[in-house]
């Protein structure tokens, strides 16, 4: 699912000069192969029995309302089911242990940044961002793999290690940056397990991997306050805030007083992301779309 390209311009920040031109010229190509991908997209899912998306909002925005259900119906063709996440390590580590894998202090709360470094995450919210006195905030990033290096929507780790070091609070180290690039399967749980939250401060509506990955090890999140984000927000698992710096650093102080709750929500919704309950319900809808077929149903 790519990235809503219709967004909030005054929401987006870059440091760098900008060429007017240019940008208008990129965002009218951006515009134009969206709607091109989405008419597409619909024309397909049209001819489809069964179409699969792994949350209600991205469900709408691709289709235009078509009607979504986790249980199988005849009427609908579009069914939510969620993206799986689960811990590489088999029991739960202990979050000081994980934290001596990385050398991440054991007497704050850390706030967790991973992924790709693009500017749709929106990490240039780091260098304005007044980070509480007991938290930090871990970051680790990788290439972007869908871009080239010159492309102008790719902020390099190069520009982002400069933001960092000109952060104002960070001559004791409020932001760390991990500097690992990819990680194994077994050093992100351990990460994951180190940190108390996932923060995504997203420039555009997308769906998260990152989030997925996050609550299946316990994590609540904070992000922006996108379509994506705001549907899980209303199942208690996160906060969502306007993409302001003091929107986040209000977000942590209200995530650190209600903390067990948000972490209980996250608990119990958990057993979702197992990959055996996603591949069962992945093979429920095929079944059933095979037997539709077979009945001619479709």
């Amino acid at each position: 699912m790519p990235s809503k390209l219709l967004y909030n311009q005054e929401n987006y920040t870059n440091t760098n000069s900008i060429n007017p031109f240019k940008k208008i010229n990129e965002f009218m190509i951006s515009l134009s192969t969206y709607y091109e991908f989405k008419k597409s997209n619909k024309n397909k899912m049209k001819k489809s029995s069964s179409n699969i998306v792994f949350s209600d909002y991205l469900g709408h925005l691709i289709s235009n309302g078509i009607v979504m259900t986790k249980s199988i119906s005849k009427k609908n063709n579009l069914f939510v089911v969620y993206h799986g996440g689960e811990p590489t390590l088999p029991v739960p580590l202990e979050r000081k242990l994980a934290r001596k894998k990385f050398k991440l202090p054991v007497d704050k709360k850390i706030g967790l940044l991973f992924g790709f470094a693009t500017d749709t995450k929106g990490w240039d919210l780091l260098s304005s961002l007044n980070i509480p006195h007991d938290w930090v905030i871990v970051i680790n990033q990788s290439k972007n793999l869908y871009g080239t290096k010159d492309h102008a929507t790719v902020t390099t780790i190069e520009y982002l290690d400069h933001k960092i070091k000109g952060y104002a609070n960070n001559g004791d180290r409020k932001i760390i940056n991990l500097n690992q690039s990819f990680l194994t399967d077994m050093d992100l749980s351990i990460l994951l397990y180190s940190s108390d939250v996932i923060i995504l401060p997203y420039t555009v509506t997308s769906g998260s991997g990152v989030l997925f990955d996050a609550l299946a090890h316990g994590l609540p999140f904070i992000a922006t306050d996108l379509g994506f984000f705001k549907e899980f927000e209303k199942k208690g698992l996160g906060i969502t805030v306007k993409r302001k710096p003091g929107e986040f650093e209000g977000a942590l102080k209200r995530l650190e007083v209600g903390y067990s709750e948000y972490v209980q929500k996250v608990e119990e919704f958990k057993p979702e992301l197992i990959w055996n309950n996603i591949a069962r319900q992945h093979l429920k809808i095929y079944i059933n779309s095979i037997l539709d077929r077979k009945i001619g149903n479709v």
